[in-house]
């Protein structure tokens, strides 16, 4: 299952968009801190679930079933390193 982190972005959506293309909706899971944008993808199939990087609780729930990553940066900058490590400690 691949897992995609903001996937309600600008660059996340694009993602999202040309990752459908090539793999069924059922084998993503969708993660935004914002999963209401990401409505049409969870009726298409997709794992929609709500994260933040700063919850480290709640990433590791809601990555539980992946097996690939895709971690889209925040536009929190000087914090996107803490950010990313808790990404791939929850994954």
């Amino acid at each position: 299952m691949i897992v995609v982190s903001g996937a309600s972005g600008d660059l996340g959506s694009q993602v999202v968009n040309e990752l459908l293309t090539r793999v069924p909706a059922s084998n993503c899971i969708l993660l935004s801190r914002n999963p209401e944008k990401l409505a049409a993808h969870a009726v298409a199939g997709a794992f929609v679930r709500q994260a933040d990087f700063d919850d480290t609780v709640a990433l590791v729930d809601a990555m539980q079933g992946g097996s690939i990553l895709l971690i889209i940066s925040t536009l929190s900058i000087g914090r996107r390193a803490e950010q990313h490590a808790n990404a791939i400690a929850a994954a």
